[in-house]
């Protein structure tokens, strides 16, 4: 999925998200993993789970099969919580118990 400074504003990020996105002009347009890998290195760990939460939530079938081995629990339930009944199945066996319970109430 690609992110744009727009979308980030659609997914109401706030001011230090738009700041640290809007910092690396080269971001704009680019796939969520790059921007994810850019924001981990410049110390933004939390916004790159962020990012991947919403990729969880608006991306396409694709992106969400993607994300299932995400090393995040937080981008996991994300996915369990908003993914398709395929993203579920997947998360059934998932090592934490707050994304299967997710996964299966679905």
């Amino acid at each position: 999925m690609k992110i744009t400074l727009e979308l980030m504003k659609s997914w109401n990020a706030d001011a230090d998200g738009i700041n640290r996105f809007a910092a690396h002009p080269e971001l704009e347009g680019a796939e969520h993993t790059h921007v994810c890998s850019v924001l981990e290195a410049d110390g933004a760990s939390l916004w790159s789970v962020w990012v991947r939460c919403n990729v969880a939530q608006h991306g396409s079938d694709e992106d969400r099969k993607a994300l299932r081995g995400d090393p995040s629990s937080l981008v996991r339930y994300a996915l369990a919580e908003c993914g398709s009944e395929e993203d579920c199945l997947a998360l059934l066996d998932d090592s934490n118990v707050r994304v299967r319970g997710a996964a299966a109430k679905r």
